[in-house]
C-alpha cells in the first residue's frame, strides 16, 4: 500500500506517491522571491525525500548546508525522541555528504529543515 506525503517548501506543496511511510520535509526559512528559487527548493526536497523515515509522530529540527562549491552538511538542533529515527536521518544526512548538492548563485546556502515522520 502506498501513503501520500506531503513537502512543505515555504508555500510550493509538491505531492507525491511514497511507500509505506508518510513524512514531511519543511524548509523553515526560505528567503528567495525569485522564480528559479522554487525550482531550486525542489530540488533539493526531492534529493532530501529518499529519506526512509523510522517510527511515527517523530520530528528532528536542522539546519542543512550547501555550500557555493555543491558541498553538503548539516547540524542538528533539535533531535527526535527515538533514538532510531536519529540514527537512521544521521546515516542518510552522511551519505548526502558524499554526493554534489545543486549551487543557487553560488551562495552558500543554511537553510533551517524539519525532517518529521507521520504515520
Amino acid at each position: 500500500m502506498k501513503n501520500i506525503f506531503k513537502i512543505l517548501i515555504g508555500i510550493l506543496i509538491v505531492n507525491n506517491l511514497y511507500a509505506e511511510e508518510q513524512k514531511e520535509i519543511k524548509f523553515n526559512n526560505p528567503k528567495f522571491s525569485e522564480p528559479f528559487a522554487n525550482e531550486y527548493y525542489g530540488e533539493i526536497s526531492v534529493r532530501l525525500s529518499e529519506w526512509v523515515p523510522v517510527g511515527s509522530g517523530l520530528k528532528a529540527i536542522l539546519n542543512i548546508f550547501i555550500y557555493s562549491d555543491g558541498k553538503f552538511d548539516y547540524e542538528i538542533l533539535k533531535e527526535s525522541t527515538s533514538k532510531e529515527f536519529n540514527e537512521s536521518l544521521k546515516a542518510f544526512l552522511e551519505k548526502q555528504k558524499e554526493i554534489k548538492y545543486p549551487v543557487y548563485k553560488n551562495r552558500n546556502i543554511k537553510l533551517n529543515v524539519d525532517f518529521k515522520s507521520e504515520g
